[in-house]
């Protein structure tokens, strides 16, 4: 069986409870979600039930840059529609 486990999605829902169970059965992890908070959270937790695992996080900036485009590009067409100009 491996020893380190990549999950991704890891703040919430089955990321979250996949990482909990892994670290239950001593595996290592490296944990990736967009919500820091949330992931900084579930390290601390884990660490202190599961002391001798290791625990990466890493927040997913790629995800939350395309997320924030195209909320830009749908706020700049709304606003151009809504003042007349193209």
């Amino acid at each position: 069986m491996r020893k380190n486990i990549l999950i991704t999605g890891a703040s919430a829902g089955l990321g979250r409870g996949m990482a909990l169970e892994f670290a239950a059965r001593g595996r290592n992890l490296a944990l990736c979600a967009r919500r820091l908070p949330l992931l900084e959270s579930l390290k601390d937790e884990l660490v202190t039930r599961h002391p001798g695992i290791q625990v990466a996080i890493r927040a997913s900036t790629s995800m939350i840059t395309a997320t924030c485009s195209r909320r830009s590009a749908s706020c700049a067409t709304s606003s151009a529609a809504s003042t007349g100009s193209s």
